[in-house]
């Protein structure tokens, strides 16, 4: 029997504030601060039994049941986390200048400095016995220290976009940036049996940074609006946790950096309206598609080379369609959707040559579709609107999971919801 929590406290606050700069430039600067304060507590308790015993041919064969205490129970506190705190102090600049009346350009940029400590933590034990033996070894000097550690980084990202807008119809949108992601708490120093496996700390990996483009057209008119966008991200240093030994009968896990990687794709956006006697009827699609490809980096169990290997946990294609009425002043409304997902052909090979798989690994790949019907009532006053909301959710009552998730999901469900907003 396990107990496990996590108390996390977070502190911050944020300042911005907006400046005309002239009839043409809007100039938004500001600051924001956070401290997560992380704590977790987990008690495991154990005691070996006998449930029964079993006799076998020539005798008749039978169960006998039993129980039979093996000695006492046994009781420890393995600490996955290590008590910390994650610091992040910011500053920010945007620019939006108006070019003429078809044209907008935005820019800005941002600091950040980074600031994670831990403290020595009763139970935790940043290189358990499962490490002991494994092949290939783990690098002790990944491992965090355990009387503490302390690390520290600070970075600028920034973004150039415009808008172009020929007509009161069209928007074309283009931005391309510099983006930057810190490895969290989990993935420094989390050390501990997980659902995939065994996770050992990694206190090395580095950053992820990446150079993001978007390109995109948005259609608006009274009845109809559509959007399309494409975007193409190039990571170096991208981070993801996988599977780097075999140690103790389990596979062990760190988080690593791919040291080049592209996610493209692009997502489509579309809907029209149909008057129906006093009533709207709305059909609705949007269509996302991912590709992502590892351009440089080796696998860190057998040592091999992965370039122009498929992504990890990459869904391909994803469908949401489906139509809503409501009735000329919104007070009733109901919608009918279908949420699809496409099986997941292009795998990687950490996963496909991997030498310990689960069922997860492989029910994670299956492509599904969810039916879901909805209804629901406005009620509007002078100072306040009240909305209650039915659904039946996965109509079909169909065994599935999300892609890359651990659990199933849940079957057919009736969910209930009131809203009140005073104002």
């Amino acid at each position: 029997m396990t107990e496990t929590r996590q108390n996390v406290k977070s502190y911050g606050w944020d300042l911005q504030a907006n400046f005309q700069l002239g009839s043409r430039n809007i100039l938004t600067a500001g600051s924001s601060w956070f401290l997560d304060h992380s704590r977790d507590f987990r008690k495991n308790r154990s005691q070996t039994s006998i449930i029964g015993f079993a006799t076998r041919l020539p005798a008749p064969a039978q169960f006998i049941p039993a129980n039979i205490a093996l000695g006492p129970p046994s009781t420890t506190y393995p600490q996955r986390v290590p008590k910390s705190d994650f610091r992040n102090l910011s500053f920010f600049i945007q620019d939006e200048f108006k070019v003429n009346k078809w044209l907008r350009i935005i820019g800005g940029g941002r600091f950040d400095r980074f600031s994670i400590e831990t403290n020595p933590t009763a139970g935790y034990n940043p290189a358990p016995p499962e490490i002991t033996g494994a092949k290939p070894p783990i690098n002790l000097a990944t491992l965090p220290n355990a009387n503490g550690d302390q690390i520290t980084r600070q970075t600028g990202t920034g973004d150039i976009g415009f808008v172009l807008s020929p007509n009161e119809t069209i928007n074309i949108i283009g931005r391309v940036g510099r983006s930057f992601r810190h490895p969290n708490l989990e993935e420094l120093f989390f050390t501990g049996p997980a659902t995939l496996g065994f996770i050992v700390a990694n206190t090395t990996v580095k950053p992820e940074t990446g150079i993001n483009t978007d390109l995109g057209v948005r259609i608006r008119k009274s009845r109809y609006t559509a959007s399309f966008n494409y975007f193409n991200n190039f990571y170096r240093n991208f981070i993801s946790t996988e599977p780097v030994s075999m140690g103790s009968g389990t596979l062990l896990y760190q988080a690593i950096n791919f040291s080049k990687l592209r996610i493209q794709g692009f997502e489509f956006d579309n809907e029209y309206s149909v008057n129906l006697d006093g009533s709207l009827l709305t059909p609705f699609i949007s269509v996302g598609y991912l590709h992502g490809q590892i351009i440089e980096a080796v696998n860190p169990f057998a040592g091999t080379t992965l370039k122009d290997a498929p992504a990890d946990n990459i869904t391909p294609l994803k469908v949401i369609a489906g139509a809503r009425w409501s009735s000329r002043s919104s007070r009733y409304w109901t919608e009918y959707n279908v949420r699809a997902q496409a099986h997941v052909d292009r795998v990687s090979p950490l996963l496909t040559e991997s030498p310990f798989k689960i069922a997860q690994d492989l029910f994670g790949l299956n492509g599904f579709g969810v039916h879901t019907v909805r209804a629901g009532y406005n009620l509007q006053r002078e100072n306040a609107r009240y909305t209650l909301t039915l659904g039946l959710e996965n109509l079909t009552n169909e065994f599935y999971r999300e892609q890359f998730q651990f659990a199933p999901s849940r079957g057919r469900s009736l969910t209930m919801g009131l809203s009140v907003k005073f104002f």
